[in-house]
This record gives C-alpha cells, structure tokens and sequence, in this order.
C-alpha cells in the first residue's frame, strides 16, 4: 500500500508542477481516492477547466484503461 500513495504523491507533484500549482493546497483527503479524481481534484484546486484533449488528460485516460485490460 505504501508503493501506491507514494506514487500519488509524486503524480500529486508532477501535475502540481505541470499546473504551476503548489502542491500543498491539495486536499490531504484527495490521496484516498483514485487517480481519474485525484487528477481532477488537482484540476479544480487550480482553476483551470478540465479539457479532454489535453496531453495530460488524454494519457491519464489511456492509462486507465490499459490496467483495466490487463486485469
């Protein structure tokens, strides 16, 4: 369990980071939930509007359902 909040923690980061945000107005709750609401959770802290062609969103995307696939 600890390998998965350290990987939200550094996707925490690196959209922080991608967003020009500071990673601290992240809700601490936001870690508990899954990565499509963490990301989005993260969208809305930093006013931006959540695009659907967006690099990001699209990969963020592409990665859910490849690890549905392969379970």
């Amino acid at each position: 369990m600890a390998s998965v909040d350290n990987r939200k923690k550094s996707l925490v980061l690196a959209l922080s980071n991608h967003l020009s945000l500071d990673p601290s107005v992240i809700p601490a709750d936001s870690l508990d939930s899954d990565i499509k609401s963490l990301y989005l959770s993260i969208i809305a802290a930093s006013g931006h509007e959540v695009n659907h062609s967006d690099e990001v969103t699209v990969s963020l995307l592409f990665c859910l359902l490849f690890v549905h696939r392969i379970r």
